[in-house]
């Protein structure tokens, strides 16, 4: 897959069908282009593949935002799930309420 920032990730298409990861349609070269930035990619990449959840706290709102929206796009729902959640918490209220004109 490639980013829209031109980062190609060497992804494994079992995993992400594993996890549930709709597909959108490939060119003839096989790599499959993305409108997202690696940086929201490689985020949800990472709630993809068992490794250890990305620490959210550190990240801006948008970030945050960005990878919800790239979650429910591309069928990753704990990630989305997680990213809600975490946009709820006491800590992040005010953005949660941002959130809502998502």
């Amino acid at each position: 897959m490639k980013s829209s920032d031109g980062v190609l990730f060497r992804v494994h298409r079992r995993i992400l069908e594993a996890c549930g990861f709709n597909f959108p349609e490939h060119s003839s070269s096989g790599v499959i282009s993305l409108p997202e930035k690696s940086s929201i990619l490689d985020l949800l990449f990472q709630f993809i593949y068992p490794l250890r959840r990305p620490d959210l706290k550190p990240l801006e709102f948008d970030t945050v935002r960005l990878l919800t929206i790239c979650a429910e796009q591309y069928g990753v729902y704990a990630a989305r799930v997680i990213c809600k959640e975490y946009m709820r918490s006491g800590s992040r209220m005010v953005l949660w309420t941002r959130c809502l004109y998502l």
